[in-house]
C-alpha cells in the first residue's frame, strides 16, 4: 500500500504522470514489435502492405497524398488509423518515420489502449483490431 501512495504522489508532483506512463508503454510496445519484426514503417510501405495490419499511426502533419493512402490501407484492411500531434519516429527512436503499421493483434491492442488513454491521439478512421 504504501508503494502506490508513493507513486502517486509521484505522479502528482510531475503533473501529468499518467499521461507519460502511456507514452512510456506505447514506446515499448512499439519496441517490442521492431525487434519481432511485427510493424511496417513508412506511408508507402503500409499502403502496399494492407494486408494483416492492425493499427496504423501516424504524424498528423503528413502530407495529404500519404494521409490519402494511409485511410486508403486503413479502410481495405479494417485497422484503426490513429493521428499523433507530435513526432512517431521519436516514439520509435527512427526520427525520419511518419507512419507505422502493427501487424501483431496482441500488440496492436495494447498499443491502442495507451494511444486511447494518451492526449495527442486523434482517431482519423474507425477499425477494429
Amino acid at each position: 500500500m504504501q508503494k502506490s501512495n508513493r507513486s502517486a504522489r509521484r505522479n502528482m508532483k510531475n503533473g501529468n504522470g499518467a499521461a507519460k506512463d502511456d507514452a512510456a508503454k506505447l514506446k515499448a510496445y512499439l519496441g517490442f514489435s521492431l525487434r519481432s519484426g511485427k510493424i511496417v514503417l513508412g506511408a508507402d510501405k503500409i499502403a502496399e502492405t494492407r494486408r494483416g495490419v492492425r493499427l496504423i499511426l501516424a504524424d498528423s502533419d503528413m502530407g495529404k497524398t500519404a494521409l490519402k493512402r494511409l485511410k486508403a490501407a486503413a479502410d481495405e484492411s479494417g485497422a484503426p488509423l490513429y493521428l499523433y500531434d507530435g513526432r512517431l519516429g521519436e516514439l520509435l527512436s527512427i526520427p525520419a518515420v511518419k507512419a507505422a503499421a502493427l501487424k501483431d493483434k496482441n500488440l496492436a491492442k495494447a498499443a491502442e489502449g495507451a494511444v486511447c488513454a494518451g492526449e495527442k491521439w486523434n482517431l482519423y478512421s474507425e477499425g477494429e483490431i
